[in-house]
């Protein structure tokens, strides 16, 4: 099914040294930059300010990947018609088997450059230091403290015993701040953090010892603001010995998403001008990005909320097995798109 001379072929052609010295320019530019922007933050806040970095990093360099990867799936047809149409339809190898070979050297290649990416942003970052890995998130009903010693009460199931939660509260008006108390009930322990929420303020809990569910009551201690929580606000979360996980939590995700939509470009390329399968691939990501809601199918679908988290200092979870599954169908559905249609000089 696979031929390892074309699987070659395809992976040095996308390791050329245009594409390797592009990726040098770029992240050498990205090393000017301060993506801190935290003047605002305390001096001895080295946590938050290697994870706005690392977010910044990621930004430029997957920017650049990117756009290279659609580029190059995108326009892979047309050079093929214009330059080597001849030779191809001549060959005793199948379309569909030098599709999947040409992919799979692209997919071997882009898998080299996240991994460079990822490096390369460790390396800039510098020290790591411990950590919190979010465990998972948990959707809340919409919850809002209107009076004063008003509380909102809820329950979890299935909680990690070493587990911490952070929750993320804002203000919907009626004065400047709140005091607030976050209180977690597992038996007879408990453990609270009170807080005063600002326009918006993320509260950190470590979670009594042992098995059970947890209860959960959030009440505000004086009159102030009316206070919401976030609907997709509260995370499970567990410590770790080293913040340099963000990166590879990153690169798990950007890895699937790019082989995904270099196999539906190469596949759109089949029957439309490259500009048009570059913005039809686009087009995929655009919309689940914009989606109130993430679709755990599109791969990096939750890329900006992960960077988010890296940006707070934290280590985003593994991607989810849905995550995968939706790239094995969308790389299955662009090849298959790049098989059915003959060898022809026009798209």
């Amino acid at each position: 099914m696979i031929s390892v001379g074309v699987v070659g072929l395809a992976w040095r052609r996308a390791l050329a040294p245009s594409v390797l010295l592009a990726f040098a320019l770029v992240a050498l530019a990205t090393t000017w930059i301060d993506w801190s922007g935290a003047t605002g933050l305390p001096r001895g806040d080295a946590q938050v300010l290697r994870g706005l970095e690392r977010r910044g990093l990621w930004l430029a360099l997957l920017a650049m990947l990117g756009v290279a990867t659609l580029a190059r799936a995108a326009g892979q047809f047309a050079r093929w018609r214009a330059r080597e149409l001849d030779w191809l339809a001549a060959l005793p190898v199948r379309r569909s088997r030098w599709l999947v070979s040409t992919w799979c050297g692209d997919a071997l290649a882009l898998g080299v450059l996240v991994v460079l990416a990822a490096g390369f942003v460790e390396l800039s970052v510098g020290a790591s230091a411990p950590t919190t890995r979010t465990l998972k998130r948990v959707e809340l009903p919409p919850l809002a403290l209107v009076a004063e010693r008003s509380q909102l009460e809820w329950t979890l199931h299935d909680v990690p015993s070493a587990a911490h939660a952070r929750l993320e509260l804002a203000l919907a008006g009626g004065g400047r701040a709140a005091e607030v108390r976050w209180r977690a009930r597992r038996g007879e322990l408990s453990t609270a953090t009170v807080g005063t929420i600002g326009l918006r303020t993320t509260l950190e809990l470590a979670l009594p010892p042992g098995d059970g569910p947890v209860g959960f009551d959030l009440e505000r201690l004086a009159p102030g603001a009316i206070v919401v929580a976030d609907p997709a606000g509260l995370a499970l979360t567990e410590p770790v010995e080293s913040d340099r996980g963000a990166s590879w939590a990153i690169a798990a995700r950007v890895w699937p998403a790019l082989i995904a939509a270099d196999a539906l470009a190469l596949g759109f390329a089949a029957w439309l001008s490259g500009a048009s399968a570059g913005f039809a691939t686009l087009a995929l990501w655009l919309g689940a990005w914009l989606a109130t809601r993430t679709e755990p199918l599109i791969p990096c679908s939750d890329l900006f909320d992960a960077l988010a988290q890296v940006a707070a200092g934290l280590v985003p979870r593994a991607p989810e097995f849905a995550h995968w599954v939706g790239t094995a169908a969308l790389v299955v559905l662009g090849l298959g798109l790049g098989s059915a249609r003959p060898w022809s000089r026009q798209p």
